[in-house]
């Protein structure tokens, strides 16, 4: 008898999911306390938009805690071509320029 459910949403751990899903999923766990969506809704979300498995409940609370506390969401696995392309948002730095580009230039 097999025993994998064919309903179990739960991720596989070989799948790579790129920095882009891996910062929208936890973009939408971090909007659960204001839309008052599911994780069943999230990961379903996930499979309509990605095209893909989703992501197990402990990645996507991963991924959320790493983006929100850290701004950044690393990868386990690094190569050098993926440490050059991770995505960094230092949300103090954007904040503190506030446009400053545009007074400058206004005369």
């Amino acid at each position: 008898m097999n025993s994998e459910n064919p309903n179990n949403d739960e991720g596989e751990d070989n799948i790579k999911y790129t920095n882009e899903q891996k910062i929208v999923a936890a973009v939408w766990i971090h909007e659960t306390v204001h839309n008052n969506q599911t994780l069943d809704d999230i990961k379903n979300n996930f499979k309509i938009r990605f095209k893909l498995k989703p992501p197990k409940t402990t990645d996507l609370i991963m991924w959320e805690n790493q983006l929100f506390s850290k701004g950044e969401i690393k990868n386990d696995e690094q190569t050098d071509e993926d440490k050059d392309n991770n995505l960094n948002i230092d949300i103090d730095d954007e904040l503190s320029d506030g446009g400053s580009s545009e007074d400058e230039n206004s005369d």
